[in-house]
């Protein structure tokens, strides 16, 4: 891996991390089988989900694909689970 990929990586897990101390992430999930993660966001919506993720270092560099999937979790409230690879 190039520095640059380095340097994106770490800038990419500190965001990360702010968002999860702001409460925008509920839960986050490593996968065992393949490159990737599985976020659960505390957003309502596909919109709102993309607001909050796209900004993120490795969105700014095209290097991630997003599939978001609306739900309601057993407490009744709206979120939103993205699995990025």
């Amino acid at each position: 891996m190039d520095n640059a990929s380095q340097r994106t990586l770490a800038a990419e897990v500190r965001a990360t991390a702010e968002l999860y101390l702001e409460g925008k992430i509920d839960e986050w999930y490593s996968l065992e089988n393949r490159p990737g993660v599985v976020l659960i966001l505390n957003v309502t919506d596909i919109g709102a989900a993309q607001a909050v993720l796209e900004p993120l270092p490795l969105g700014k560099a095209h290097l991630m694909t997003l599939k978001l999937y609306p739900h309601v979790a057993g407490n009744g409230a709206s979120r939103v689970t993205a699995n990025i690879d």
